[in-house]
């Protein structure tokens, strides 16, 4: 039923281009005084949408006067309802899901300049099509759709938050030197509201926070890995408890991660897997003094809390899509640079085969290092 639906859409967009004009950049953008409303597009996961906060800053210091909506995932949208960058928000549900309504809504912001930062069919340079901006802006990509686009960006190796601000240069017109300060970098949330985590923790302890699942099995460190760090942890000092993290659909991580670690000091460990709303997260994590992580959006959501993180890259390149704010707070463990299974696997059928050249040992000589 997509797959009609996307043939008719795209027969829709070949008939409406015919007539509306969708203006082609070269080498600059143009007048920026004839911006009045921009659409950004960052609609996909957590660790994606924050990568996108340092651009989203960056265009509204570009354009201090224009009406700037933000095209969000319903999900992460509460970590971002009260930013100042924002003037208002439409909210995707996945999908082809409120397609039309979509439509609507952008079409009703009248839209001078649609800046995609980080977006996947199906949706998104549909809607920027069918939303009548006369500048179309995305990030590098290789959908069949590009013609559509005002300028193609080539395909660079680059961190996904320098891949967004090199558009970001091009709507400025010049170069962007934004590792100079380590301020136009950093990671930024403003939710609605922090409700206290229902998660009781001790007090007094030095409290380790686990992210042990990720969005693809291949980015996941052996559950087992975790119960051996977890039991150096708890060997090393009395003052440590350990909070596994995650949410409802990763409940069953928790699960066999308590086949591997079990007696007397499991009463030391806090399963607070899917009990944390999106937005009582943050008010748990400020209770961690440090979090373990997969190359997930909890790894990057600690990062904008400035809570140290260990973060585990495998499969995952960290130069792509590690942290790159505050390192002398943070650890990265790379072991991409021995190997990185072919693209051309789908991920749901690749392994973790390169995770597990990281060592439990390995990551707690790092972690000793970090708690005082």
């Amino acid at each position: 039923m997509n797959k009609i639906f996307e043939i008719i859409i795209n027969s829709l967009i070949y008939i409406y281009t015919r007539w509306h004009v969708i203006h082609r950049c070269t080498s600059s953008f143009g007048d920026q005084k004839l911006i009045n409303s921009i659409i950004i597009y960052s609609n996909t996961a957590l660790g994606d949408t924050l990568l996108s906060t340092p651009a989203i800053k960056k265009i509204r210091e570009l354009f201090p006067c224009a009406k700037i909506t933000w095209f969000i995932h319903e999900k992460y949208y509460p970590l971002f309802q009260k930013s100042s960058c924002i003037n208002d928000f439409i909210l995707y549900q996945g999908g082809y899901k409120g397609f039309i309504s979509n439509i609507l809504s952008l079409r009703q912001k009248k839209p001078d300049l649609v800046v995609m930062l980080h977006s996947n069919a199906p949706q998104d340079i549909q809607s920027a099509v069918l939303s009548g901006a006369s500048w179309i802006l995305k990030t590098p990509t290789k959908s069949p759709l590009k013609k559509y686009l005002s300028l193609l960006f080539p395909e660079q190796l680059d961190h996904a938050i320098k891949q967004r601000m090199r558009l970001v240069e091009f709507l400025a017109g010049q170069e962007i030197d934004f590792y100079s300060s380590g301020k136009s970098i950093r990671l930024w949330l403003s939710p609605a509201e922090e409700p206290k985590s229902t998660v009781l923790l001790p007090q007094g302890k030095k409290a380790v926070g686990l992210q042990l699942g990720a969005s693809d099995m291949y980015k996941m460190w052996p559950i087992e890995f975790f119960a051996q760090l977890v039991q150096k942890l708890l060997m090393w000092r009395e003052d440590i408890i350990v909070v596994l993290l995650g949410d409802p659909s990763e409940k069953y991580l928790s699960e066999d991660f308590f086949k591997f670690f079990q007696g007397e000091d499991s009463c030391r460990v806090f399963d607070a897997i899917g009990k944390t709303t999106i937005l009582s997260l943050p008010s748990l994590l400020k209770e961690l003094c440090l979090v373990v992580s997969n190359d997930t959006g909890t790894m990057h959501l600690s990062v904008a809390l400035e809570i140290p993180v260990v973060a585990l890259f495998g499969n995952t390149n960290s130069q792509a899509s590690g942290i790159i704010q505050d390192l002398d707070k943070h650890v990265m463990i790379d072991k991409s640079h021995e190997g990185i299974q072919s693209r051309a696997i789908r991920k749901k059928e690749r392994d973790n085969k390169a995770m597990r050249r990281i060592s439990a040992q390995e990551v707690f000589a790092v972690i000793q290092k970090k708690i005082i």
